[in-house]
Formats: structure tokens, C-alpha cells, sequence
């Protein structure tokens, strides 16, 4: 099944401040059992700033479609499961001190964590079996 964000979601996303942005992360890609970036031929979109490479990485197709532009222009969105992205690609990120920026927007900044911080959120919410979807 596709999961896709609602208008509202859409809409208000710009609004969520860091903790309503991880929250609404770690929610819909437990949902969705999936990981959205964006790529390219060469490989997932990574930025640079202060001399540290973030990834950056959104819950649905669609977020990420939406920041596909200006120097992004040229990638198109792309999935990972979830288990692959928490068991695989999040200890390659703490390894090579990658972190991890939660829904960006185009008018606002995504929630910027240390992938071993993710990691962990997420191995404890996957091991516990007790996330849920709220609303």
C-alpha cells in the first residue's frame, strides 16, 4: 500500500517545530515502512554545511518530490526500507559522521539530528513494539 501525506500535512509541515517534525517522522516512516531521499545516478542527495554532510530525508514520496528543485533539481525521490535505512545506512552515517535532516521544506530547515541518535530513537521504537499512530 502507498502512503501518502495529507493536503493538511502538506500544509502544515512548514508550521512543526523540531520535536513536531521528528515525531511526525519517526511516525509516518514506521507507517510507511520506508525512507524517502533524493537521488541520482551517483547516489542520495547530501549537503554540506560547517564542514558537515547531512542527508537529508522525508517520510513520503511526495515531501521529498516537493524539494526537488533548484540544485536538487536533477535527483528524483527515492526509498529505502526502514530496516534497511535504521540496521544498514545509519551505521555507514555514524561511521562517516553523516547527519540526518529531518523534513526539510523549500521555506524551512529540516530537524538536524547525529545519525546515531536516529539510530538509536529508532531501534528502541522498532524493538519495543509499542509505537503506534496517533490521530
Amino acid at each position: 500500500m502507498k502512503f501518502k501525506p495529507s493536503n493538511t500535512e502538506l500544509l502544515e509541515l512548514d508550521s512543526y517545530d523540531a520535536n513536531e517534525r521528528l515525531h511526525f517522522f519517526l511516525t509516518r516512516t514506521i507507517e510507511s515502512e520506508e525512507v524517502w531521499g533524493l537521488s541520482n545516478p551517483s547516489g542520495w542527495v547530501m549537503k554540506d554545511s560547517d564542514d558537515q554532510t547531512i542527508l537529508p530525508a522525508w517520510p513520503y514520496e511526495q515531501m521529498a518530490k516537493i524539494c526537488a528543485v533548484n540544485e536538487w533539481q536533477n535527483y528524483k525521490p527515492g526509498a529505502v526500507s526502514l530496516e534497511h535505512f535504521v540496521y544498514t545506512l545509519l551505521p555507514v552515517m555514524v561511521e562517516q559522521n553523516i547527519k540526518v535532516e529531518i523534513l526539510p521544506t523549500t521555506n524551512q530547515p529540516g530537524n538536524l539530528l547525529d545519525a546515531e541518535e536516529l539510530a538509536s530513537i529508532f531501534e528502541g521504537m522498532l524493538e519495543s513494539g509499542e509505537y503506534y499512530m496517533e490521530g
